[in-house]
């Protein structure tokens, strides 16, 4: 859990301790995941394809590849802080992709329904480095498996 510093005026994230981070790379989490936890508050940014991208690097400095390891990349996804603020963000009626929910339907949002995404962007050309990466996040962003997440989260 990160913490948050209240200054009036300012509002900041603090860092985990070093237990929890140590622990949270241990699980394998990615470096954002890691110092600042799955808990807001969230910056814009932070459902966004950079922070996705964020976790991909991190699945590649792991050695994994979308080939090999796309269950455990997708693994990492669910766990990450880019998808707790991208709930967060679509819950607070700011979606970071918009308009989306018509691709929703028939998705439920599941893990192995993510893993289906992940072979769909190594298959048209997305991997985990420079913009392979970048196209990666955006099939991911743009799929029904991502607005279901976002639809799940409107409707809590």
């Amino acid at each position: 859990m990160s913490a948050t510093l209240t200054i009036p005026g300012v509002t900041m994230q603090v860092q985990q301790s070093s237990e929890k981070q140590s622990a949270a790379l241990d699980a394998g989490l990615d470096v954002d995941t890691v110092q600042f936890g799955i808990e807001g508050p969230f910056e814009p940014w932070e459902g966004d394809s950079t922070a996705l991208v964020h976790v991909l690097w991190s699945a590649r400095h792991r050695g994994l590849t979308l080939q090999d390891d796309a269950a455990a990349i997708a693994e990492m996804i669910v766990r990450s802080r880019f998808l707790a603020a991208a709930r967060a963000l679509a819950a607070d009626g700011r979606p970071t992709v918009p308009v989306m929910n018509t691709r929703a339907v028939g998705h439920s949002g599941s893990v192995e329904e993510l893993v289906a995404v992940l072979e769909e962007a190594r298959l048209s050309g997305g991997d985990l480095s420079g913009d392979g990466s970048a196209k990666t996040a955006n099939i991911v962003r743009g799929s029904g498996w991502f607005a279901a997440i976002q639809q799940a989260a409107l409707t809590r």
